[in-house]
């Protein structure tokens, strides 16, 4: 089991340093395109919004797309009781996590839960303020299938850190004590 000091950097530090990169880049995204072609910041608030791309190259675009649904816009559509079922089942995994990080047995399996609570609640911080989730790295152009965010990148490495924990990590056995 990890220690107490661990337990509040991967359950606390961990987070927070992931909601706040997240929001930051949404900010920026946001004010981007504030500035560059006049969509109001607040424009994830508005169900009729279909996004706007900014090219910037073959491989990537930056492109503000507001996501109503779960990963890669699944379950998309305006709805507000799916908007707070979402926010609410995302906090709830999160506590979860916290508790799994408590008694997780190595510090890669607590570092990737506590990159999955960082990612889920930016995007519950999104979908309180707007209804939606900010999405804007956007590699369609060499075939990936989505567009996406900060905290969706953080849930991506938490999943793979928890898959390499998973096979590479051998538990061993607990000492009586």
């Amino acid at each position: 089991m990890i220690s107490r000091k661990n337990i509040i950097l991967f359950a606390v530090i961990v987070p927070i340093v992931c909601i706040v990169l997240d929001q930051i880049s949404k900010a920026w995204v946001l004010e981007f395109f504030n500035s560059n072609y006049n969509i109001p910041k607040d424009v994830c608030t508005d169900a009729g919004f279909r996004g706007y791309v900014h090219e910037v190259s073959r491989p990537f675009d930056l492109t503000l797309a507001c996501n109503r649904g779960v990963s890669f816009g699944m379950f998309g559509g305006e709805s507000e009781l799916k908007r707070w079922i979402l926010s609410g089942f995302a906090l709830a995994v999160s506590a979860f996590l916290v508790y799994m990080i408590a008694t997780s047995k190595d510090r890669l399996t607590a570092l990737s839960f506590g990159l999955i609570i960082g990612g889920s609640l930016g995007n519950v911080i999104d979908r309180v303020r707007f209804g939606a989730v900010v999405d804007f790295f956007d590699f369609t152009g060499i075939k990936f299938p989505g567009i996406f965010n900060v905290a969706d990148s953080f849930i991506t490495m938490g999943v793979i850190g928890m898959l390499l924990a998973a096979f590479f990590i051998k538990e061993t056995p607990e000492t009586p004590g």
